[in-house]
């Protein structure tokens, strides 16, 4: 946990000296956030589902799930839209 700390830490300061947070950087995390929470409501309505189907399910591991849902659909939607808004080229849906 310290690691993961201390690690941010240096990061953040790092991004500061280069002039990294912006609004656009505010922009996209504060988005990447939203839609994680979209992802966490999925992934609750699923694991109420197999609760009512009967499949048991400890707390620590509903909570567990949970957890890493809302913080990996956080992470990969942030890279996801950075890559996205800071690329020169426009992405286009395969069809």
């Amino acid at each position: 946990m310290i690691c993961g700390i201390l690690g941010w830490w240096f990061g953040r300061k790092k991004t500061r000296e280069n002039r990294g947070l912006d609004e656009l950087y505010y922009h996209i995390w504060q988005n990447a956030k939203s839609y994680s929470w979209y992802v966490t409501l999925g992934a609750i309505y699923v694991l109420f589902s197999l609760i009512m189907f009967g499949i048991e399910l400890s707390n620590a591991m509903v909570l567990g799930i949970l957890l890493l849902t809302h913080l990996g659909s956080w992470g990969i939607i942030g890279i996801v839209l950075s890559i996205s808004m800071s690329s020169t080229v426009t992405l286009q849906p395969s069809v």
